[in-house]
Parts: structure tokens; C-alpha cells; sequence
């Protein structure tokens, strides 16, 4: 799963924390066959989100007051984002 990790060579600061143009990605599912439901914020338990810039893809907690703010690396694919998302801990 790491080596879909990427670097943002897209924006001035490091990806995906950054004010640049992001958008949300199918309202926080996978689209297609196999649709996938994201986990919720293993901290508060908001729902997540997937975004994408260009063709870097990346998930993190929806909710502003999230203490923690978790997200995701940058993947080349949103399967991978998604993926890495819903991985758990000693699960």
C-alpha cells in the first residue's frame, strides 16, 4: 500500500493540507461495482470524506472540530485511499 503513496507535485505546500482547489469525491464512497461505505472517524465518529486534487486522492474526518484530524497519505488510485482509510489497527 505504500508504494501508492505519492508526493503532491501539484501545489506549493505538502498535500492534502493545503487551501488549494480540493474537491470531495462521490460523498465519501467508492464509485462503481464493489461500492465501499468509509469508516467513521476512528477519534469522533463523524463520517469521512474522500477528496481529490487532480489525480491524487485522499480521505479524512469530515467534522471541523475533530481534535485529531486524521487523514489519509496521498494515493495514486482512490481504491488505495480508501483502503488505507478504512484499515484499523490490530484488525
Amino acid at each position: 500500500m505504500l508504494s501508492e503513496t505519492i508526493n503532491c507535485e501539484y501545489c506549493i505546500s505538502s498535500c492534502p493540507r493545503h487551501a488549494c482547489r480540493k474537491k470531495q469525491v462521490n460523498g465519501g464512497k467508492q464509485g462503481g461495482e464493489g461500492m465501499t461505505e468509509l469508516k467513521p472517524c476512528p477519534f469522533c465518529k463523524a463520517k469521512a470524506k474522500a477528496e481529490s486534487y487532480l489525480e491524487i486522492y485522499w480521505v479524512s474526518c469530515r467534522k471541523r472540530s475533530c481534535k485529531v484530524k486524521p487523514q489519509t497519505d496521498c494515493y495514486k488510485t482512490q481504491k488505495g485511499a480508501l483502503k488505507a482509510w478504512n484499515r484499523r489497527a490490530g484488525k
